[in-house]
């Protein structure tokens, strides 16, 4: 989980720091592309947790986005005037 946040939740170098005093190995880095809230389709999946402004999260990084979830993400975005950005993954797994 710690290295999945690294570069969103928490410093890189921090997470690199830690990870190499454990002993550890840094998994490979998510691709992802940041994607406007109109171009989202049922399918994607989140490549970062999905935050309000002041923090609450609303999905986790890895969600899968279905039909109805689109539909309310555009519809808050609307309401919310813009302000949302949504990363979604780039890679398959």
């Amino acid at each position: 989980m710690l290295v999945q946040a690294r570069g969103k939740r928490y410093d890189p170098q921090v997470v690199d720091a830690f990870v190499r005093l454990m002993g550890g190995a840094i998994r490979e880095v998510t691709s992802e592309q940041a994607v406007p809230v109109a171009d989202l389709r049922p399918g994607m999946v989140l490549a970062r947790d999905f935050c309000t402004r002041d923090g609450l999260l609303l999905l986790a990084a890895d969600y899968i986005l279905d039909v109805r979830l689109v539909e309310h993400i555009q519809d808050a975005y609307r309401l919310d005037g813009g302000g949302m950005r949504l990363y979604v993954r780039t890679d398959r797994r």
